[in-house]
């Protein structure tokens, strides 16, 4: 609605706040290299939108990895923390923009399928913990419960929520 404020402003942490794709790339296949797999063609464009999960899974499943998805899962964010360290690829303008709505007094809520961890370490270096925030996320085990939970913590509406699309 025209001239209207809005409740509640929702971020997806990766490609809004973050531009993590060509990281989980890069360390999912040093990582299946490390351990003697295969790094198929098209892998990161099929693990996309991956809960951690489904990725690790496929990882094991496609590309002949011998440890247990729980395993490569670890490892993977043991290493996504690795380089969030040393080279964190935030997206220009991304801190200032949630600080300015933050200050606005909006309620402020990160959307991702990151593992909670790598969650928590971008949150940390943005200084974005002093921010009043809900995860909603498909690799939680709240997921399913997260819309109605947020739209009551927020006053937000809701119009459209589903599952991610598959590739």
């Amino acid at each position: 609605m025209p001239g209207s404020r809005p409740t509640a402003v929702v971020f997806d942490l990766d490609g809004v706040i973050v531009d993590t794709e060509h990281v989980w790339d890069e360390v999912r296949e040093e990582l299946v290299a490390d351990w003697g797999g295969t790094y198929v063609t098209g892998a990161q464009e099929a693990m996309m939108g991956m809960s951690s999960t489904e990725w690790s899974r496929y990882l094991h499943e496609v590309s002949g990895l011998p440890q247990t998805p729980a395993e490569i899962n670890a490892e993977v964010v043991r290493r996504m923390l690795d380089r969030y360290e040393t080279d964190l690829p935030l997206i220009p303008g991304a801190v200032e923009s949630v600080r300015a709505l933050h200050a606005s007094g909006l309620p402020l809520a990160v959307a991702s399928s990151s593992n909670r961890p790598l969650i928590d370490a971008v949150l940390r270096a943005v200084r974005g913990e002093t921010v009043t925030h809900i995860l909603v996320t498909h690799t939680h085990i709240d997921h399913v419960p997260a819309t109605p939970a947020l739209a009551k913590a927020t006053g937000a509406k809701v119009y459209s929520y589903g599952p991610h699309p598959r590739p």
